[in-house]
């Protein structure tokens, strides 16, 4: 009985990871919003699920748009290290249930 109660925890956690996941990610359904923008600040959460679990980093960044701010979640690093504070440029950011996510920054020239 303890074992058949374990599995369908487990189960339904595994479940909801993927459900997270999949809502954390880009989608080419959604529209896309290409605006003008200046990057404001950036920062990284860190967390860890547990004393055996690896640090789980999360990269943000905050734009500023026509005088609204708005932080977008940057999936990858790279994207992330290649903006640089101050900078202007086209932002194109998609929101989905869960997040507004960084897709693509444009530096003006």
């Amino acid at each position: 009985m303890e074992l058949a109660i374990a599995l369908t925890v487990t189960f339904i956690i595994y479940l909801g990871f993927i459900f997270l996941w999949r809502m954390s990610r880009y989608n080419k359904n959604l529209p896309l919003s290409s605006v003008d923008a200046v990057v404001i600040k950036k920062r990284i959460d860190e967390w860890k699920g547990g004393t055996n679990s690896p640090i789980i980093k999360e990269y943000y960044v905050e734009f500023d748009i026509q005088g609204e701010k708005i932080e977008l979640k940057v999936l990858k690093r790279s994207d992330y290290e290649r903006l640089e504070t101050g900078s202007s440029g086209v932002l194109s950011y998609q929101i989905n249930r869960l997040y507004k996510l960084f897709v693509r920054f444009d530096e003006h020239a």
